[in-house]
Formats: C-alpha cells, sequence, structure tokens
C-alpha cells in the first residue's frame, strides 16, 4: 500500500516535470523514450534515498519489489504525459479550428462531420473560435482557462485512452509467460533499474560505472547549456551522411544521420550479436533500396504521414503483420492453456500473473470491443473501426512491445496506418467523409502525427 501511494506521489512529480520541460521550456524531451530520462534521474535520487533510510532505519526502507512497483507506475506517467498520450491529444482537439481559414475552408469541410462532445469548440461555429486562439496565442491577462469547455471533450477521449490502455495491460498479462518464461527474451531496458534496487551488488560502488555515467552527464549537461545560452560551446553527438552523397544515384538515399547515442551503446552489449546485425542489415538495405530505385528511375515518394520510403513503408507493414502470426505460431501451446482456462473448466496456474488468464481475456475481449463502440459513436465506419483498433492493439503494438522486449529499442515508430492497408483493397473515400474526420483525429493521437502544442512566442 505503501509503494502505491508514493507511487502516485511520484506519478505527480513525473507528470509536471515532463510537462514543464517539454511544453515550457521546449528545449528538452525527457519524457518519451522506452527508458525515460526523467524518470530514470528521479528512480536514481529515489533509490539512493532509500539507501539512506535503510541505514537509519531498515524497517522503514522500500523493497526492491515497493521500489519496482513505484519505477513502473512512473514509467507510464511519463510516456502518458509526454509524446505517448497528451502532447498529441490536446493539440489534436483544438488545432482543426486554429489553423482554418479561407483558403482551407476547413470550417466547413470537417466541422460538420465533428461530434460536438470530441472537441473544445462548437462545430456550428464557423472560423476560429476564441478558445483556439487562446490555447495558441496565450490567454489575455486576468482571463481564466476555459475548463468547462475542456471538460466534457477531455472525458471522451479519457475513455478511448483507458479502454486502449486496458487492453494493452490484458495483453501483457496473457503474453508474459510466453515471452519470459518459453521465448525467454532479456528485456535489456529492465537492466538498469534492477541493478538500482538489487541489494547484493556495489553497482553505485562501481567506479567504471560512474566512470560511464560522468561522460555522458557532462557532454548532456555542456549541449543543453547550448541550447539554453548559445554563447556556450557545445559537442555535436550527430553528423549527416547526406552531404557526402551529391550525385546520383546516391542522392537519392533518405535522411541518414549518424547518431552517437551513449544509452544505445550500453543497452546493445546485452543484446545477442545476431540481433545487432539484423538491425544494421536491415537498416543499410532501406537505404541501397533507395540507390536501386534511383537507378531504374522509379519515382520515390513517402508513406502519407510518415517520412518512410512508399515501398519501404508497406514492407514494415507487410512484416508487421508476418510478425504477429509468427509470435501465434511460436506461442500456440500456451495460447491454448490460456484460452481453455478462460473459456472452459481446464485451469492452468496463473498464481504468478498479474491478472488471471480469465480476467486479462475477458477484459482484452470487453476493451476491444467497447473501443470499437467508441470509434462508432464517434462517426467511425463500423466495420473500419473494428479494423482500426485491431491492427493498432493487436498488431503494432505487439511488434513494438516485442522490439523493446527483444531489442531494448529506446524509441519504437511504426511507418503505417490501419488506413494504408486498408487502401491496398479499396479507396479511402469509400468510407465517406465523417470516418475520414474522425479518423484523422485518431491517427493524430495513436499514430505518428505532431501537431504544434505550444504557444507562440
Amino acid at each position: 500500500m505503501r509503494s502505491l501511494l508514493l507511487g502516485i506521489c511520484f506519478v505527480i512529480l513525473i507528470c509536471c516535470i515532463v510537462s514543464y520541460a517539454e511544453l515550457v521550456i521546449t528545449y528538452i524531451q525527457i519524457g518519451f523514450l522506452q527508458l525515460p530520462p526523467a524518470v530514470i534521474g528521479v528512480f536514481f535520487f529515489l533509490v539512493l534515498g532509500n539507501r539512506l533510510l535503510a541505514r537509519l532505519n531498515a524497517r522503514f526502507a522500500l523493497s526492491p519489489r515497493e521500489l519496482m512497483c513505484i519505477y513502473c507506475m512512473m514509467l507510464v506517467a511519463s510516456m502518458i504525459s509526454s509524446r505517448g498520450i497528451m502532447e498529441k491529444l490536446i493539440p489534436a482537439l483544438i488545432a482543426v479550428n486554429y489553423f482554418t481559414d479561407e483558403t482551407n475552408s476547413w470550417d466547413t469541410l470537417f466541422f460538420p462531420h465533428i461530434k460536438p462532445w470530441l472537441i473544445p469548440f462548437s462545430p456550428e461555429q464557423k472560423g476560429q473560435a476564441p478558445i483556439a486562439i487562446s490555447f495558441y496565442e496565450g490567454t489575455q491577462t486576468g482571463d481564466a482557462i476555459p475548463w468547462r469547455a475542456w471538460l466534457e471533450p477531455l472525458c471522451a477521449w479519457s475513455v478511448l485512452v483507458f479502454l486502449v490502455f486496458t487492453a494493452f495491460l490484458c495483453l501483457a498479462a496473457i503474453l508474459r509467460k510466453q515471452w519470459i518464461e518459453n521465448e525467454k527474451l532479456s528485456f535489456p531496458l529492465v537492466s538498469l533499474p534492477l541493478e538500482f534496487v538489487h541489494e547484493g551488488r556495489g553497482f553505485l560502488r562501481n567506479r567504471f560505472m560512474w566512470l560511464g555515467f560522468a561522460l555522458p552527464a557532462f557532454i548532456f549537461t555542456l549541449n543543453g547549456l547550448h541550447e539554453i545560452w548559445p554563447q556556450i560551446p557545445n559537442i555535436s553527438l550527430r553528423y549527416l551522411l547526406n552531404q557526402y552523397f551529391t550525385e546520383q544515384p546516391f542522392n537519392a538515399i533518405a535522411y541518414t544521420p549518424i547518431f552517437l547515442s551513449f544509452a544505445a551503446i550500453g543497452f546493445f552489449y546485452l543484446l545477442p550479436t545476431q540481433l545487432l546485425f539484423s538491425l544494421w542489415f536491415f537498416f543499410l538495405l532501406t537505404r541501397l533500396q533507395d540507390v536501386v530505385a534511383a537507378m531504374f528511375g522509379l519515382r520515390i515518394s513517402s508513406m502519407p504521414l510518415y517520412p518512410t520510403r512508399l515501398y519501404i513503408g508497406y514492407q514494415v507493414a507487410g512484416a508487421y503483420v508476418v510478425l504477429v502470426i509468427s509470435f501465434i505460431y511460436m506461442g500456440l501451446p500456451h495460447f491454448r492453456r490460456v484460452f481453455r482456462h478462460a473459456f472452459t473448466a481446464n485451469k492452468t496456474d496463473d498464481t504468478e500473473e498479474l491478472l488471471s488468464y480469465r480476467t486479462a481475456v475477458w477484459g482484452l475481449i470487453v476493451s476491444l470491443i467497447l473501443a470499437i463502440g467508441w470509434c462508432y459513436a464517434a462517426g467511425l465506419n463500423l466495420g473500419f473501426a473494428a479494423f482500426e483498433i485491431l491492427v493498432y492493439i493487436c498488431i503494432v503494438a505487439v511488434v513494438m512491445a516485442r522490439s523493446t522486449a527483444e531489442g531494448g529499442l529506446l524509441m519504437t515508430e511504426t511507418s503505417f496506418r490501419p488506413l494504408d492497408l486498408y487502401q491496398l483493397v479499396a479507396s479511402k473515400a469509400s468510407l465517406g467523409a465523417q470516418s475520414l474526420t474522425v479518423l484523422s483525429f485518431l491517427d493524430a493521437i495513436l499514430a505518428h502525427v505532431e501537431i504544434e502544442c505550444r504557444r507562440k512566442i
């Protein structure tokens, strides 16, 4: 109980730190990675404080299990308050109004197809609403923030977010034993927090650890100060290779920077060499495809909402589908036991799981159905609503989770939307104007669409 209470306090702290750093200061992003710097920093000082407390009175010190509970709570809070949800959700609800003008006529094209409970402004109003102007340009001195206008849409979208995260939790409970005990994935990103809380190891007394900590800490501190005060020198960690390929067909290579990531160097020591080779090989293969496409004079275009080349984006989509099929095939004996436990009297030992298999399976089914129903109520075509939710949760999210669990990737993004798969068999115009309008909100919130939410200077 005390770990949950402390976790809530640290969740509030993390949300404040991340929101202030990314939305107010804007120079740094410390909450959006799979291993958020804000969480690691706060957790580090929490562990130090706990060890000091243990020396004074061991009875009041937190156990490793309690520390990891707090860490997981901060991890989820950081991702939700950063680019995971909040930095996409809030601007998506107001941007369509602020950027409407006489040239694009969005107020005529889109507003009539938006349900009033989805947005903080009236869809019947033409042109920019005062709430949109105040959101982007700031309120006048003495004016109150229009919380009442935001309350209904934020509550409505919170229902969808809750259903999606419930589905994630249920999926995690179903997949845990297969990935951890049967396939024995390495989960590299868990190594650092586990080293922090392990009582029997001298991790914090290791000189090499502090040497490895000091080098990137010095460089990132210097570069951070340079962003705030440009007169301070910096150490560049990013180099653009495209500047060296200026002649055809090599100038067709997509944006290719080399970034010296100290975190990646550390975590990649924990990965099998075969996996590291695969990461390098397929990255270079995508760049080679750019060269070959230019040699044959192919028209090089990108995915609709991503900078990825069109032919590579659809290769990625196909790979996602094949990977999920392979995951199901490899885990078929486990999944049979799970679903037998949920639907029959044939029970399986699930005492080690966060949720019982019956709860996880039914929780997943109910959350998927309700999420589909929410999208339908918002105006999305029922069949495509089911397709959108199932692809996002059961394909995209599963493959991203697997790449983090097995590959230790600090940042995962896909290169396609469910709509891109739909367009392989039908035109998106067949969905109708209302479905496409609602889908634009879902893409902005669940996909990679970046909408500026910072105040204009």
